[in-house]
């Protein structure tokens, strides 16, 4: 294999500060878009570190396929292997926000167990960033802009110039030698990044010139109180859990300040993998705890997800699925093990003669226990400790459409259904089954 050209010689100082600021992995994956500030980091990491290289081409305007062979010559003359990938035909609107999508799901997708992402941005994309947010109202979480490292994929994902202006990061490029674009579609006004770098930020820099300098700390040090509030959302998440995952007293959360509590839920539904909720939703939530007559008034919900309270805690959950319907017939002298929603499992024994099927659904029936006692579903759900929106998914034994067993409880029934029990329960339901066969009612 060639020798990779001597790295470069200019600014020793802005390389140690680059090569300070990438964490160790590895491995590395630049995204190489074959504009000048991705050429500047390529020229400076080659022959430093373990890189590799990629290009998405976006297919956004007439220098797509020029900024792709820039990328392309760039990778070889610095002996880098560089991966391309076409990202598929654009829509007619919010293309700024589908090009950035699409591309780090590009990335994401190339990158490998362990391996950290690198990108060219700068501090002035994080002056941008950040003035953008505020424009935008994005809220606290949006004002910390870019950060320098986070989890990102199968690895993570590092910023390692986000402290260097445009210019001194693109001052190590030769024109005689390095091969760049500058993309055209930056001028492109449709973008409201682009009318903020070419019609807000000279302004600003002509007014203070170190403007754009101090925006971009700002956003760091919107990042550091981020980082501080989430250790404090996270210790007061633990204490008012109760040891319930994703669960909160309800009465603690009503104690806090409105900004707050939102700030405290946004923090938990990001955890959860949930989209943010809301600010209708927020807003609504103290209202329906303080005049909740019981558990079942108070849900409140936003793309699959909700907010539901039980026992005086507010859960949040994941979209549910859909209801079980009839599962399987059983034969007499069955004992099978019956597929369930949501992956599921039921153990049945069954002794009888009768027809009998395995559903869910029912919640309105009375069943007779072994003890001679009579109880509704509802109250026996109610003493196992399984809250509403669990008990339609709990699987039961009917006999010409009458509940005469229901998993986890023993019942009166001639028949033997001592062995009608969950045998995988979903992870939703998991723990409320821990909970169930903790104070079934035998």
């Amino acid at each position: 294999m060639p020798k990779s050209p001597e790295p470069a010689a200019t600014s020793e100082s802005l390389i140690a500060r680059i090569l300070a600021a990438i964490p160790q992995g590895p491995g590395y994956l630049l995204a190489l878009s074959g504009g000048g500030d991705s050429a500047a980091l390529l020229k400076i990491l080659a022959g430093r570190v373990e890189l590799r290289c990629a290009h998405i081409n976006h297919g956004l305007g007439p220098q797509a396929p020029e900024m792709q062979t820039a990328a392309e010559r760039m990778a070889l003359r610095y002996h880098c292997d560089l991966e391309t990938r076409t990202l598929p035909t654009p829509p007619a609107s919010n293309l700024e926000n589908w090009a950035r999508e699409q591309r780090y799901a590009a990335l994401a997708a190339l990158l490998q167990p362990g391996e950290i992402l690198l990108t060219a941005h700068h501090r002035d994309d994080q002056a941008e960033t950040f003035l953008l947010a505020a424009a935008r109202a994005s809220g606290p979480a949006g004002l910390r802009a870019m950060v320098e490292l986070q989890p990102f994929g199968v690895g993570w994902l590092a910023r390692p110039a986000l402290g260097i202006s445009r210019d001194e990061l693109q001052s190590v490029l030769d024109p005689a030698v390095d091969v760049w674009v500058s993309d055209i579609g930056n001028s492109d006004a449709r973008f409201d990044r682009n009318r903020l770098r070419h019609d807000v930020m000279p302004v600003l820099a002509a007014w203070k010139a170190e403007a754009p300098a101090n925006l971009a700390r700002a956003a760091t040090q919107w990042a550091q109180v981020q980082q501080h509030w989430a250790v404090m959302l996270n210790a007061y998440a633990e204490e008012i859990s109760g040891g319930i995952p994703h669960a909160w007293r309800a009465e603690a959360l009503l104690h806090l300040p409105d900004d707050v509590r939102g700030m405290f839920l946004r923090r938990m539904t990001d955890q959860a993998g949930a989209p943010p909720p809301p600010a209708g939703v927020l807003r609504q939530l103290p209202e329906q705890l303080r005049n909740a007559r019981d558990d079942a008034s108070v849900c409140l919900q936003w793309l699959g997800w909700s907010l539901r309270l039980y026992r005086k805690r507010l859960f949040l959950l994941p979209p549910l699925p859909a209801l079980p319907v009839t599962s399987q017939s059983l034969s007499a002298q069955s004992h099978v093990d019956v597929p369930w929603s949501a992956g599921g499992q039921v153990r049945v024994t069954c002794a009888s003669e009768e027809p009998t099927v395995i559903a869910g659904g029912q919640t309105g029936a009375v069943l007779s226990l072994n003890n001679g006692q009579h109880k509704p579903l509802s109250k026996l759900f109610q003493e196992m400790g399984v809250p509403v929106w669990v008990r339609s998914y709990w699987p039961q034994m009917l006999r010409a459409g009458e509940v005469v067993a229901v998993a986890e409880i023993e019942s009166s029934w001639p028949a033997d259904v001592s062995n009608f029990r969950w045998l995988q329960a979903p992870g939703w339901v998991q723990p409320w089954l821990d909970r169930a066969r903790a104070r079934a009612f035998r």
